[in-house]
């Protein structure tokens, strides 16, 4: 009785592994056919629509590109500007110590503000004399709208609270001269 038992059991145990490795030789050949009809594709759309695929692949680079760290200088004394509030304090601070302050307004997704941020963090540390802010026209909206920011990067210089000149796009000799004219 016992040795029926043990029978059953095996051939019960053989006929799984059986359907297992039936169902696991089925699953590998279907994946091989799975990745070889992507490859195929993914060529024949390549091949069909070159331009498309270069746009594309050029959206997906901006994409990850804006995900990746926006540079920044060791040492600087760039103030990131968090809302409203801390803006007018900064303004405020200027015109009580007589200082110039320079606002860079970027956005994290743009070229041309990634490679002014180095530059722009190095003018801070050179220059403590002038105020250095940031503001991210994606994260603080009201600050960028007071100001009317409509192109990224733009530089304006304030002196007591008020505009006293302004750049849009990255210039890296106009804002040179912005800061180095503070004492004008």
């Amino acid at each position: 009785m016992i040795l029926k038992k043990e029978t059953k059991n095996s051939q019960k145990l053989h006929r799984e592994f059986k359907t297992t490795s039936i169902i696991n030789k089925y699953t590998d050949q279907h994946q091989n056919l799975l990745k070889t009809g992507m490859i195929e594709s993914i060529s024949a759309f390549v091949t069909g629509h070159p331009i498309l695929f270069f746009v594309v692949v050029f959206w997906i680079y901006k994409l990850w590109q804006s995900k990746q760290p926006f540079p920044k200088v060791t040492g600087s004394k760039v103030i990131e500007v968090k809302g409203l509030a801390q803006w007018k304090e900064q303004l405020k601070k200027g015109k009580d110590e007589g200082k110039l302050v320079m606002a860079d307004f970027f956005a994290t997704w743009c070229p041309p503000c990634r490679a002014a941020a180095p530059i722009y963090g190095q003018l801070s540390i050179d220059n403590p004399e002038v105020i250095f802010l940031k503001v991210n026209v994606d994260e603080v909206p009201a600050v960028s709208q007071l100001n009317k920011i409509s192109a990224m990067p733009t530089f304006k210089a304030y002196i007591n609270e008020a505009e006293v000149n302004s750049v849009r796009g990255w210039s890296e000799s106009a804002v040179r001269q912005m800061v180095s004219s503070k004492n004008k």
